[in-house]
């Protein structure tokens, strides 16, 4: 069994069925987290985790089957499948104006290449070609294509889909800071009692609220993107190269592909990727645009991201 994601006709994609058999362990896990933050279910988290991790889900699904219907069930799967999709149409997209431009610069089809793609700066460099006389129009083609948000959603949505969730979410946290505070992230740092240094005035007056007002909320108060304003801050401060943010991708005469780990868009795909349900998971987080909870969500279980 081959699943693909990405273009030309050569590619299917794996969508509704990738997603329903871990749309049970999403649903139990919605479930759960609505019955822990209601204080019904306080003692399920620790054992719910684990299962999750490991997979063995059973158990827990037997003791939560209580026949109750719970609102919002199904959206990761759905999110997911819906991700999906638009990932498909963006590569069978990417891949017809490539194919295009192809010709108008003379190169052939069916030339093969491998390119690094920076989200952060929008640059596509060529790292391997199969005809090095064709290297320079071929560049001027790619500069081209990053004008269109397309390699941008794509590298991104294959960073996230892999696991580097921080480096895909660092260029929204940045501009926020600088958004809503006029705050240079690179001017932050931790102190040895891991405090944040660095803070302009308008920034620190924001983290002294939140530092004594438990019902603070830095998405309400300031449009931040995370209810969390100095959590989120230190995990990105925390990671050396979180600012590093390259997709690497390739083209082998029928299509785009990206190579950033197990989960290669545009190519063959482990089949038993389908059965796990992180899966799920990051497909669903690998949208264009996040949902309002999604970084809260992410930083509170970012082992989930793995």
């Amino acid at each position: 069994m081959s699943m693909r994601i990405g273009g030309g006709g050569r590619n299917t994609l794996y969508s509704s069925r990738v997603s329903i058999r871990s749309r049970d362990s999403f649903a139990l896990r919605k479930n759960l987290s609505a019955r822990v933050y209601s204080g019904k279910s306080p003692n399920n988290l620790k054992s719910f985790k684990s299962a999750i991790r490991t997979g063995q889900l059973s158990g827990i699904t037997d003791k939560l089957q209580t026949g109750e219907s719970v609102a919002g069930t199904n959206d990761y799967s759905v999110r997911a499948d819906k991700n999906l999709k638009a990932l498909n149409d963006a590569c069978d997209k990417f891949n017809g104006s490539l194919e295009k431009k192809l010709r108008a610069a003379g190169i052939p089809k069916n030339i093969s290449f491998e390119f690094d793609y920076d989200i952060n700066s929008d640059k596509a460099v060529i790292t391997n070609i199969s005809d090095e006389k064709y290297r320079d129009s071929l560049q001027s083609v790619l500069d081209g294509m990053t004008k269109t948000g397309t390699l941008d959603y794509i590298g991104k949505s294959s960073v996230m889909m892999n696991g580097n969730m921080a480096s895909a979410y660092y260029p929204d946290i940045k501009n926020a800071l600088e958004k809503c505070f006029g705050q240079d992230i690179s001017k932050l740092y931790t102190d040895k009692n891991g405090n944040i240094g660095g803070a302009n005035a308008r920034l620190q007056r924001a983290l002294g609220i939140e530092k004594y007002n438990k019902s603070f909320d830095a998405q309400r108060s300031y449009g931040f993107p995370s209810k969390q304003l100095g959590a989120m801050i230190k995990r990105f401060l925390s990671e050396e190269g979180v600012s590093d943010n390259v997709s690497h991708m390739g083209y082998d005469g029928k299509g785009i592909y990206t190579n950033d780990g197990n989960i290669r868009l545009g190519t063959k795909a482990d089949p038993s990727l389908t059965k796990n349900s992180k899966y799920t998971l990051k497909a669903a987080f690998a949208s264009k645009t996040p949902s309002g909870n999604d970084y809260d969500f992410w930083l509170s279980n970012e082992d989930l991201f793995c």
